[in-house]
């Protein structure tokens, strides 16, 4: 399955939130600056036309750490593809104090599929901050 961009996307860092020209529009690769740390959400070409996989990783920057005391939630919801509605801090692949990594196996169902997301979550060093943050990616059959 080849991995094209499906339309340019700017992030907004106050929100989080992918828009274009012509209102929200999916990428192959978002990354979502937020404040102490940065959230990637990319498809990882799997060399098939019925699965693919999405990494969305969190990492904290500026000497601050993911709060391992507050939830982590990521939120999923897909056009064209099956992917799990909801993971938690439990279901991510990688989690130390700086980052945190989901591995997310996806069946392609139709033409253009692509993810939407939302990882709730905080990150500390001597105030804690709570952020919820927005992506968007999509992948072309």
């Amino acid at each position: 399955m080849p991995l094209v961009p499906v339309a340019s996307v700017a992030a907004d860092s106050a929100s989080g939130d992918a828009s274009s020209a012509n209102g929200p529009a999916a990428q192959l690769r978002h990354v979502v600056p937020g404040e102490h740390c940065e959230l990637t959400a990319a498809w990882q070409n799997t060399g098939s036309t019925t699965t693919a996989t999405l990494e969305v990783m969190l990492e904290s920057r500026d000497n601050f750490h993911i709060n391992d005391l507050d939830e982590v939630q990521l939120t999923l919801e897909a056009t064209g593809a099956q992917v799990p509605a909801t993971l938690a801090r439990t279901d991510a692949n990688e989690s130390s104090p700086t980052q945190i990594k989901f591995v997310i196996p996806a069946t392609v169902q139709g033409e253009r599929p692509s993810v939407r997301g939302r990882l709730r979550f905080s990150v500390c060093a001597d105030v804690c901050v709570r952020q919820r943050l927005s992506f968007h990616v999509g992948i072309a059959p």
